[in-house]
Formats: C-alpha cells, structure tokens, sequence
C-alpha cells in the first residue's frame, strides 16, 4: 500500500493520488482546505526509534538546514536514548503522551504498520502534519478515514514511498 501526490493544484482544492492497494492502482481525488505554500515545518518528532529512523529518517533530516529533530519517542526507551546519544539530539520523550504534547510542527511515523491508522489520528488531534512510513494503513477504508481525518484538521498527510524514484524503479 502506498499514497503519494502526484497532481497538486496551488492553494486549496483537491489533488489527485495514486492508492497503490494489494496490487492495483487507482487515482482517488482527495480535497484540501489549507494551501500547502502557508506552511512552515521548522520542527520535527519522531515517533518509533527502529533501523528506518536509524538509517534513514534522522541522517536526512539532520542534514537539512532550516528544520531541526525537536524529540523522539520509542516505547522501547533505550533505543531512543540510543539514537539521541549517536546523533546529538536534545530530547527524548519518556511517553508517547509526552511525544503528543511536544513543541513539534510535524511528526514521522516510523512504527509497525498496525499502528499507523491510530498514531495518525492522535497526530491530528495533536495538530500536527505527518510523514508517515508505508504501509499508511491495513485497508482502504482506514486510509481514507486517516486522509479524511488530516483533512479535516487542515494538516499534510504524506506516505514515505519514496522507492519510485530509485534509480532501479525507474530502469524497469
């Protein structure tokens, strides 16, 4: 299962995204009610300390300039004090309601799949905007409650599916 843009109009609207589910595309509209070009993510949390967080998600983010790892959270604490002692980071959360109240702009969802549909939802009561790794959900009907639940609070939701810009995916 992934989600992703792949048609977005400027300011609000709706955008088109391709819904990758067990083997079959489909474009589905999705609206939107806040332009993308208003928002400023300064600050990020992530939530879940495993091999993506490790080898992914924070050697990226701590070379971007502009946007700093405000916490992590991993209800496995040492693996988080782990990753905050290797990559310098200033705080770790002691519990996942601690992560929720943080000062963070947005938040990367890097737990087992199962859980995505409810960490998703608490990050948009939350108010916070999501990257959250795939699968997005285990079903259609989640997906689109967790597309409609981000909308509605006026928040970015977005799949990290980002093998379909690997060279390889390209070459086949």
């Amino acid at each position: 299962m992934a989600l992703e843009a792949s048609e977005v109009k400027k300011g609000t609207g709706t955008f088109l995204v391709d819904l990758f589910f067990y083997g079959t595309f489909k474009k589905v509209p999705v609206p939107f009610s806040k332009p993308w070009s208003t928002v400023l993510v300064k600050t990020i949390g992530i939530l879940g300390c495993g091999t993506i967080t490790e080898r992914g998600h924070l050697p990226a983010l701590m070379r971007t300039q502009g946007v700093g790892v405000a916490t992590i959270y991993d209800r496995t604490i040492f693996k988080a004090r782990d990753l905050q002692n290797k990559f310098g980071l200033k705080h770790v959360c002691e519990s996942e309601e601690e992560f929720w109240r943080s000062d963070c702009d947005a938040v990367v969802i890097c737990t087992p799949a199962p859980l995505h549909k409810e960490h998703v939802l608490k990050a948009a009561r939350h108010g916070k905007h999501v990257l959250c790794e795939k699968p997005l959900a285990m079903n259609e009907a989640d997906i689109a409650e967790m597309i409609q639940t981000m909308n509605d609070a006026g928040l970015m939701l977005f799949t990290g599916f980002t093998y379909r810009f690997s060279h390889s995916a390209h070459t086949i």
